[in-house]
């Protein structure tokens, strides 16, 4: 009997132990650093709401203090964003990792960072891994967020804004780091190069469903005012990279010496390069590898009187793009050219992608290139539509009936050729474009089916209905199919790709929480989801009720 109520106890003891203590400043400790500095493993540190400057030199060889030197295996938490504010007066770091392979930073600002070396709002290196969840840095002279020597933390819901840097104004990935951003919001940063995020060195980043949005250069002749990568990967999905501004090439993103990039459902909007050479106002390649599929390419500009490529400039690079839309760019008027793509050089290939009313320039450029194209449509592009390079079937000339230029919204009106029902040659090439039927066409199918919209005992329904925060869409599939579940606002406007791809027959459940493809949480009101590539299509409405 005594034996078991002795193991019952040590059991007790080990899990205590395990779940960690709580210490809480300024009530234990008047420092985080003291705090910090009496945690053991598993203990989280408690901030409360207040401004915290006290600089340490951190216990290693590096000679730049910081407010916060990290423990592995603790957890440093505020009480929010701009409630808890670490504030490095311009005189050392925010919070430094020097390898700390397992900890939490979460719910704080942290803002006035600098020194002359690696001088960050955050500096993670030597294999530090840290999760960064819900943390502001802001205002900091030599970068927001910097990932060194094989560091790898995962940084999610954070706000990285106004800050400056030698480079990577919001975040710099070098030297083999690979870090995961999820749904962070990167904006007026700046920087000679990669205003937004920079990435070099073997790093490989993963970068998902953000927003890089008016960064900008702070030199001139500068590359990659929002995004810059050099000698390293990069995965970008579902991420808004918008009005950004380089003063030399590469207005969205510049991808340079052996980067290797894919990027996926992204749009790339109203970014610019503002030198006389400044080519690729959306996205600059050189010597480089590219990937881009199902991303829009719209209204970037390089108008500078040397440049061309309004939306896509490369150069000796190996690019794949596939069922993209690229749309109402321009370069200058009368010596730019390739208003939509500028090829120089390369290998290339360009299927199931719409090239249209890019202004000046012509829809695609070749010099010394011959890009193999399918399935593609070349309309309304201000100097001409002509297909330059290999034409390997399907491709036409043909309004794609946008929903709403106007407002930029690129999905298809029902009668559009790009439409995989529509295409009008005998090639099979699906949908071409990167976005299927749009919210023009909820009305039009309502009234055509004379059928109520989708509903609890029909093939397709969502629960709950109305709903907050989330709710699950139903559907079911008869036959094997390729389908896309996206939902619109009432305008039209698509918010969010809920999934896309090859399906089973079979019953299928898929969650949407209330959020855009951006992360963003969505105002209550009138929503339509519906799904493509069954026939016929299937609409429903849903409401969202915060």
């Amino acid at each position: 009997m005594k034996r078991g109520i002795l193991l019952v106890s040590l059991i007790l003891v080990l899990f205590a132990s395990a779940e960690g203590a709580t210490i809480y400043v300024p009530a234990d400790y008047d420092t985080i650093q003291n705090a910090v500095n009496a945690a053991q493993a598993g203990d989280t540190v408690l901030i409360a709401p207040g401004t915290y400057s006290g600089l340490h030199y951190p216990p290693v060889s590096d000679t730049t203090r910081c407010v916060v030197f990290m423990k592995e295996d603790i957890v440093l938490l505020g009480s929010g964003q701009g409630a808890t504010i670490i504030d490095a007066l311009n005189q050392g770091r925010g919070v430094y990792c020097d390898s700390v392979a397992n900890a939490r930073i979460e719910g704080m600002t942290i803002t006035h960072a600098y020194s002359a070396v690696y001088g960050s709002g955050i500096f993670c290196k030597n294999h530090s891994s840290p999760g960064i969840f819900d943390v502001e840095v802001t205002d900091c002279g030599d970068g927001g967020i910097i990932c060194l020597n094989g560091s790898s933390p995962e940084i999610r819901s954070c706000s990285i804004t106004g800050n400056d840097s030698k480079q990577g104004g919001g975040v710099a990935i070098e030297v083999n780091s690979d870090p995961h951003l999820a749904s962070c919001t990167i904006r007026d940063n700046s920087a000679p190069e990669g205003g937004g995020i920079f990435v070099r060195g073997g790093a490989a980043p993963i970068v998902d469903s953000c927003v890089v949005d008016s960064n900008f250069l702070n030199t001139l002749n500068g590359i990659g005012g929002g995004v810059g990568v050099r000698n390293a990967h990069m995965t970008m999905r579902h991420c808004q990279v918008n009005g950004n501004v380089s003063t030399g090439s590469g207005g969205g993103l510049s991808l340079l010496d052996n980067a290797n990039v894919l990027i996926e459902d992204t749009r790339i909007e109203g970014n610019s390069t503002t030198a006389s050479y400044g080519p690729g106002g959306g996205i600059y390649g050189e010597f480089a590898r590219m990937e881009l599929v199902r991303c829009t390419i719209a209204n970037n500009s390089a108008p500078g009187s040397s440049s061309d490529g309004g939306g896509i400039y490369s150069t000796f690079d190996t690019t794949m793009i596939h069922s993209c839309t690229i749309a109402e760019n321009g370069t200058n008027e009368p010596n730019g050219t390739g208003g939509g793509i500028y090829y120089l050089a390369g290998e290339h290939s360009l299927e199931n992608t719409i090239i249209a009313f890019n202004s000046p320039g012509k829809g695609m450029s070749c010099v010394m290139a011959t890009p193999d194209v399918r399935c593609s449509d070349l309309y309304g592009n201000q100097d001409g539509d002509g297909i330059c390079g290999n034409d390997k079937g399907g491709n036409f000339s043909l309004d794609p009936l946008f929903c709403d230029l106007k407002e930029n919204d690129y999905s298809l009106h029902c009668s559009s050729p790009c439409h995989e029902n529509n295409h009008p040659t005998s090639e099979p090439c699906g949908r071409v474009g990167a976005h299927g039927l749009g919210g023009c066409n909820i009305v039009a199918v309502e009234e055509a089916d004379g059928e109520e919209l989708a509903r609890p005992g029909s093939e397709m329904y969502a629960t709950p209905n109305p709903f907050s925060p989330s709710t699950t869409i139903h559907f079911s599939l008869q036959r094997p199919a390729r389908v896309s579940l996206s939902v619109y606002s009432l305008s039209g406007r698509r918010v969010r790709l809920l999934e896309e791809g090859s399906l089973g027959t079979g019953e299928y459940q898929v969650v949407w929480d209330g959020r855009s493809d951006a992360g963003r949480h969505l105002p209550s009101g009138v929503y339509f989801y519906r799904l493509e590539g069954t026939s016929p299509s299937r609409t429903g409405r849903l409401l969202l009720a915060r």
